[in-house]
């Protein structure tokens, strides 16, 4: 009765039926407590996010796998219970108590699947824990060729995907990403039953490409790992993957999207997987101080007890808020705890501690740190960190008052952030550009690009930049008298046209034009109000508009 019970249990397992397989392996357990019977019970537990019982049944399965002298099946669920206790309470030294319990009950037995299990696992706590790569790198090694001598698919896999993360995180990009690829093609396939190497192994490339800056790849990803999540209801994974959308959905200007992924990962996470809140939280601080609503994003950076990213939140809010020295420690502090390997954790560390640098003065200090992203850049040569360097080099130039140079360098930022779609970057550069024109003496096109910026900025939400940008337009509305322009009456009708937002179709259409006439009309708009590029057409409407044309 009780093995056929067991079998019923693992076929809903199976099939992602959690509620019927716990019903029925609890029976099973009730007739017969058998080490086999606990060890489904508690994955049964673990998917319906039952933490307090997976921890009680995974020990109690612990400790009958050691009294009927099963050390492979003792070791498997001492290294699971090492797991839970990292990932569902944030207990370092217990996982690695009971890591080092796995892998002593398979002294003199280690060629085995669960051998590989534990070395993986070992590996991901000298990574994140210890912080030592090497370390983490030479058990991977040793995981994976046994598993691959044993035929074992899931622990292959994982060992690829974390060797593969483990690689990207120090800009060994391309031979990261390659690993990732090869894992992820592993996890996806139809021989591949564990669900949970499965979405961990995708999360790592996720988590690998929106490091990297890689959006569009990790927007893909994202997707893929959602459906697959929904349809094993993997709650946790889920929740995790929302939080890393939505820092795609950030730097793609989505950012009431993002605010909806947040908060429903936020509310998930806090009801079943509390010690992973924090990384959808410092998530949320960034948007809401992105949104200007600084006491706001103070607010949920307080309520964070503990985040890698917090420090670097917190630098990000001071600096808009112009409280440079506070922004400065708040960044050193960051880039203190991330190790000079670890590269694409340092990145956006490294581009805020320039741009403090620039604002003190401390031109020494920011010439030696626009060499380590040019270094981090050069490594991993993502269109975003291209355009992040060359807005970096920007500034720099712009601090030395090279204003050519800085204006070539900030105009190719900007043609990199439109390409990608990034409108809050490409707004945030056209401010240092139009700083840049002004200090050349063409004011007209500096105001061009402060109208398009703020367009966009309002369109976001993000009120405290479209402030800032009103602010430096109206140093130019001394120059007002210099712009007026003798238009023909025809010019005129285009320019009301343009404040109304017609595009030039329906300008065309409506004074019964052809498109090109329209063209024709606009460059000679542009000529006589002397801006040019993709800010002229947001400058001839805030124009028409002022001038009631």
């Amino acid at each position: 009765m009780d093995d056929a019970l067991l079998e019923k249990g693992r076929a809903a397992l199976a099939e992602g039926s959690w509620e019927k397989a716990r019903e029925i392996l609890e029976q099973s357990v009730r007739v017969n407590e058998s080490a086999q019977a606990l060890e489904d019970l508690s994955w049964a537990c673990w998917w319906m996010n039952d933490i307090p019982a997976v921890f009680d049944v995974r020990a109690r399965a612990y400790q009958a796998f050691i009294d009927q002298g099963d050390k492979r099946g003792a070791s498997r669920t001492a290294s699971w219970l090492g797991l839970d206790c990292l990932e569902l309470s944030g207990e370092f030294a217990v996982a690695n108590g009971w890591f080092q319990r796995a892998e002593s009950l398979l002294e003199g037995d280690v060629r085995c699947r669960e051998y590989a299990i534990i070395t993986n696992l070992k590996a991901n706590l000298a990574f994140r824990a210890e912080h030592n790569p090497e370390k983490a790198l030479a058990l991977l090694e040793q995981s994976h060729s046994l598993a691959k001598s044993l035929n074992a698919m899931e622990p292959q896999m994982m060992a690829e995907a974390l060797k593969g993360f483990i690689l990207v995180t120090e800009g060994r990009v391309a031979e990261g990403m390659m690993l990732l690829d090869e894992a992820t093609v592993m996890a996806l396939s139809e021989s591949s039953g564990d669900i949970r190497s499965v979405t961990t192994t995708c999360c790592f490339l996720i988590d690998a490409c929106n490091r990297i800056r890689d959006y569009e790849r990790a927007d893909q990803w994202c997707v893929r790992v959602k459906e697959i999540c929904k349809r094993w209801r993997h709650r946790a994974v889920f929740a995790t993957c929302r939080t890393q959308y939505a820092a795609v959905l950030l730097w793609r200007g989505e950012w009431k999207e993002a605010e909806e992924e947040l908060l429903a990962a936020i509310e998930e996470l806090k009801a079943f997987r509390p010690v992973s809140v924090n990384a959808a939280l410092v998530r949320l601080a960034d948007l809401r101080r992105r949104q200007g609503r600084w006491s706001d994003a103070s607010a949920i950076l307080d309520e964070i007890k503990s985040h890698w990213m917090k420090q670097l939140i917190c630098a990000e809010l001071a600096f808009d808020r112009g409280f440079y020295e506070d922004a400065l420690q708040a960044a050193e502090k960051f880039l203190r705890q991330i190790p000079s390997h670890e590269k694409t954790e340092r990145i956006t560390g490294v581009e805020l501690l320039l741009r403090i640098y620039l604002q003190l003065g401390k031109m020494e200090e920011a010439v030696a740190t626009l060499a380590e992203l040019q270094e981090i850049e050069e490594g991993i040569a993502t269109p975003p960190l291209r355009a992040a360097r060359l807005y970096a080099e920007g500034m720099l130039e712009r601090a030395r008052k090279d204003y050519p140079v800085a204006r070539r360098h900030l105009e190719d930022a900007i043609d990199i952030y439109e390409q990608l779609t990034s409108p809050f970057e490409a707004s945030r550069a056209r401010l240092a550009l139009a700083d840049v024109l002004s200090a050349l003496g063409q004011r007209r096109q500096a105001e061009a690009e402060l109208q398009l910026a703020i367009e966009t900025f309002a369109k976001l939400g993000a009120d405290k930049d479209v402030a800032r940008a009103r602010s430096m337009v109206r140093q130019f509305q001394p120059e007002a008298a210099d712009r007026d322009a003798d238009f023909t009456d025809r010019e005129a009708d285009i320019l009301k046209l343009i404040a109304q937002g017609k595009n030039n179709n329906e300008i065309a259409d409506k004074l019964f034009l052809s498109v090109r006439t329209v063209e024709k009309h606009l460059t000679n708009i542009y000529q006589k109000l002397g801006v040019a590029g993709k800010s002229a057409r947001a400058f001839a409407a805030a124009y028409a508009t002022g001038k009631k044309v």
